[in-house]
């Protein structure tokens, strides 16, 4: 008689689970809804109705033939045939080895970028409905899964991503694409300037012998992005424009078991300022944050201002927000922003940690079948599509082959008292 074996899996969202590796699997038996948010460095994956996702994991997968690991976003394969083998090994390892579970018994719930590659959203619905054999995939847009989790059905939204940042405004469910701005300033920015910073600021010790030199001198000790992404979230934060010249203390932060990098304070303090300067040419995070508002009907912009949403790996910074306040109340004294000088800026208060706002709102929604059902599609209808999915901005159903025009819906919100609207 074989022992049921149960142990505690803990999950990067902070929590810990009991699962059973033998019998069962990580998701309960009342089939909810399996939500994934595939992203450019990070996937969260998790079941509908929980505040958290169960799994972050990377974006990435081993792919034999090719002899090296691949990421699902790599702009080498992201239009070509390769890409459905790299999507399904991909998702076999989410719900095999991670959720542990049979993807034909459950329903898939995607977060997907308003940007998204066709090519990739295509190939992704191909891998879930000809490989996996799922039942229905409902593609939620992410500013209406942020959204969601908020409780609210406007905001001006800020996600910070790794090569971009995007500001899209959304005004009662409805994203104003005309009004959409994107920069290369984000996280990649961060990581360019940190680096930077350190080859001129900071030393490395030798934890053995206790030697100090100049990380310019250490030609071998290679930073990864992840480690200057673990850097920037542990030790730096964003200065306010009336921090002056005081300089933080020093700190030192384990690189591997035989260095450690001393960081200066000057580098800590100073590392976020090309968010508010612009890189590469770009413009800056307030200046597009202001632009987007220009592009805004008038009678949304006072909304808008008063709900702002910051999300994203990197909106975790320490100051932030009020950085960026006092940059736009500074530029709105600029002649062509005197405009928005009358309205008021305020920034809403994230239930969750910014990196998986989107996944707890799209958590929401997977909990109630119905919104589910009415916004997703099945593997008929992918068929009579051609294997090619409708955009999700379309209203005219006659395009849609079997698909129905769905009305707006009223899903309850995780506060009680208030409902959210969204149109599609």
């Amino acid at each position: 008689m074989s022992a049921r074996v149960t142990r505690t899996v803990s999950s990067p969202a902070g929590r810990s689970l009991a699962s059973s590796r033998v019998r069962g699997n990580l998701v309960p038996q009342d089939k909810g809804a399996i939500v994934l948010d595939i992203g450019h460095v990070h996937t969260k994956l998790g079941v509908s109705g929980e505040p958290a996702p169960r799994y972050i994991v990377k974006s990435e997968v081993l792919m034999k033939p090719y002899g090296e690991i691949l990421n699902v976003w790599d702009d080498k394969y992201i239009n070509r045939e390769e890409l459905y083998l790299i999507l399904c090994r991909f998702l076999h390892k989410v719900f095999l080895e991670y959720l542990i579970i049979n993807p034909r018994e459950y329903r898939i719930v995607i977060i997907e970028s308003i940007v998204s590659p066709l090519n990739f959203r295509n190939t992704l619905a191909k891998a879930l409905f000809i490989h996996f054999s799922v039942p229905h995939v409902c593609f939620l847009p992410h500013p209406s899964a942020c959204l969601f989790s908020l409780g609210s059905s406007t905001a001006l939204l800020i996600d910070i991503g790794l090569k971009e940042t995007s500001i899209v405004p959304v005004f009662e469910g409805v994203s104003l694409i005309r009004s959409i701005m994107q920069t290369t300033t984000s996280t990649s920015s961060l990581h360019s300037s940190l680096q930077l910073l350190l080859h001129e600021h900071c030393q490395v010790k030798n934890i053995a012998n206790g030697d100090i030199h100049p990380l310019s001198d250490n030609k071998d000790l290679e930073l990864t992005s992840s480690t200057l992404s673990n850097i920037i979230m542990q030790t730096c934060f964003v200065r306010s424009l009336d921090f002056g010249d005081a300089t933080p203390p020093d700190v030192c932060f384990p690189i591997n078991a035989q260095f450690s990098l001393i960081i200066s304070g000057l580098v800590r303090c100073h590392v976020a300022d090309i968010l508010f300067e612009g890189c590469d040419g770009d413009v800056s995070l307030p200046i597009s944050l202001v632009e987007s508002l220009l592009l805004c009907p008038i009678d949304c912009r006072s909304q808008l201002c008063e709900n702002i949403v910051v999300v994203g790996g990197s909106a975790s910074l320490p100051g932030l927000n009020y950085r960026l306040l006092e940059e736009i109340r500074l530029l709105c004294g600029n002649s062509r922003y005197q405009c928005l000088d009358a309205l008021k800026f305020k920034f809403h208060e994230l239930h969750s940690h910014p990196n998986y706002t989107a996944w707890q709102g799209a958590s929401i929604i997977g909990a109630v079948e119905s919104a589910i059902l009415e916004r997703s599609i099945t593997k008929e209808d992918f068929k009579l599509l051609d294997y090619h999915l409708p955009d999700w901005m379309s209203c005219n159903s006659q395009n849609w082959g079997s698909l129905q025009q769905v009305s707006p819906q009223k899903i309850p919100s995780s506060q009680p008292g208030k409902v959210i609207q969204t149109i599609y």
